[in-house]
């Protein structure tokens, strides 16, 4: 599939809200996510008092999705000619493109989409973040569940290719950025659990209205992300890069 989400029961759909993606948002924009799932993520966008309008090849999520955003429609972002709005001031891609076999097209494809002066957000997982590293030098490559390793991950990227990708695709980037991944693990930990106690067809929005999660949005990720800020090649988990479209 195009995009690592978790639909509810039988697909893998990711439910999450990516903070360093949401730091770049600002007010007052139009802007399209690409592979809005359930809308988590749209919401929070949306709540920056932006017009949101989301994509995605789940009718089972944009049900979901479109009680909370502007606008949503049904497309397979593979597809050729996706037939949206070519007015948009920014484009997310909220741990999207690591699940594309060919991430530059798709990237090249969305230009036409965005004005003149508009910028996409991407997220982008660090496979040399320290425990790949760590798990190589020990003779390890394991997928799992979720984390750089996701088991549906189709591409690979460092802090290097991660920004040829992007300016590959005709964007200057104007911003490179980091998540972090120490309390992430954790919070992982404690969303598993939170579905186990609601079971496969609750959604979690419980999780992040949270007063755990609050706490670590507002207080531990900041520090979190300092703290990366002074290895990010090694100590990152994400980056998060903002391009601009160039002409």
């Amino acid at each position: 599939m195009c995009a690592s989400f978790k639909k509810i029961n039988k697909e893998k759909y990711y439910y999450g809200v990516n903070l360093g993606i949401l730091n770049y948002v600002t007010s007052g924009n139009k802007i399209l996510d690409v592979g809005c799932g359930a809308g988590l993520m749209g919401k929070e966008i949306k709540n920056k008092k932006n017009y949101v309008y989301g994509i995605d090849n789940s009718k089972v999520q944009l049900k979901i999705a479109s009680k909370m955003l502007d606008a949503v429609k049904h497309v397979d972002i593979r597809d050729d000619d996706l037939n949206l709005p070519n007015d948009f001031d920014i484009m997310v891609f909220v741990d999207i493109l690591e699940h594309l076999e060919d991430p530059l097209s798709c990237l090249k494809k969305f230009k036409k989409y965005l004005k003149k002066d508009g910028k996409i957000i991407v997220s982008i997982p660090n496979i040399a973040c320290y425990n790949s590293r760590i798990n190589l030098l020990l003779g390890k490559f394991n997928y799992a569940n979720y984390g750089v390793l996701d088991n549906t991950h189709l591409r690979f990227f460092t802090k290097k290719t991660a920004k040829q990708l992007i300016g590959g695709a005709g964007y200057k980037i104007i911003k490179l950025d980091t998540t972090p991944y120490f309390a992430f693990q954790i919070f992982n930990f404690y969303k598993k659990l939170f579905l186990t106690e609601k079971g496969d067809n609750s959604l979690i929005y419980e999780v992040f209205e949270s007063k755990t999660y609050q706490f670590y949005r507002h207080y531990i990720f900041p520090i979190e992300n300092l703290i990366v800020k002074l290895w990010p090649g090694l100590l990152a988990y994400q980056f998060i890069i903002v391009g601009e479209k160039e002409t």
